[in-house]
């Protein structure tokens, strides 16, 4: 008698540690749901004793005690330039997974992750994207003659920097994507980038980067409903999620 196969129905991964009494992380926040993805995709993949798990700074700073992984947190801006530099010493026997939001990629770190992928170096990014581009403060760059500074306490109206856009042309970069996280459909769709970007660093194949929308109801002055309503109908129609670039092999070196 044939049973029907069940899909896989995830929950609390068991790669998380206790939680403290406290948690580190505000009402709504979906960036703990993003450290939930990578979990449960190395846990897929079988890949506990090879991963190194580094955090990056702002809000995903307290990440890396939670997991129990071998796991670093890193100085603000610099998390990719360090996985980079544990990549080269520890080579195939390492997959380096590096979990950092917008800010820190995009406000301190521009530089070392554009080194890093333009090198083509074999690690996975996975970008917590709350469409701030910004620190303390919500530090914005500027447009053309115009400051261009959001309101604290409303979402940031404008996006400086498409991830997407400044990554692709990067001959260094096997796989680019991305997801959001506004339904669990999206979630879903995001946890399968999740594990092709991963499976590329395993493969060899270069660098690879996952950006996913998610909502910061606490930071934009929302309820947590209002602020899945504004990812999906202002960030994801201005940003479509999808795979952009994957390729067995980057053309480093060539």
């Amino acid at each position: 008698m044939m049973t029907e196969k069940k899909e896989k129905v995830y929950g609390k991964s068991d790669l998380w540690r206790e939680a403290s009494s406290t948690p580190p992380f505000c009402a709504g926040c979906q960036e703990p749901l993003g450290a939930q993805l990578i979990l449960e995709v190395i846990e897929d993949l079988g890949i506990e004793d090879k991963t190194i798990f580094l955090g990056g700074g702002g809000c995903v700073y307290s990440l890396p005690p939670m997991v129990k992984l071998d796991a670093m947190q890193c100085p603000k801006g610099r998390s990719v330039s360090i996985g980079s530099a544990i990549k080269q010493y520890l080579g195939d026997d390492a997959v380096v997974v590096i979990y950092q939001d917008d800010n820190d990629t995009l406000a301190t770190g521009t530089e070392s992750m554009i080194q890093t992928a333009s090198r083509g170096d074999p690690v996975t990014v996975i970008m917590a994207n709350i469409g701030s581009y910004g620190s303390t403060g919500w530090q914005m760059v500027s447009k053309a003659n115009a400051i261009n500074v959001p309101e604290i306490g409303k979402p940031n109206p404008d996006f400086n920097i498409d991830i997407v856009d400044l990554m692709r042309e990067f001959e260094g970069v096997a796989y680019l994507a991305r997801g959001s996280a506004h339904n669990p459909e999206s979630v879903d769709t995001a946890r399968t980038y999740v594990k092709a970007a991963i499976q590329k660093q395993i493969d060899n194949a270069g660098f690879s980067l996952v950006d996913i929308l998610m909502a910061c109801p606490d930071g934009w002055g929302m309820t947590p409903a209002q602020s899945l309503k504004w990812v999906e109908e202002e960030m994801v129609s201005r940003f479509p999620p999808g795979e952009y670039k994957s390729v067995d092999q980057s053309q480093k070196g060539e």
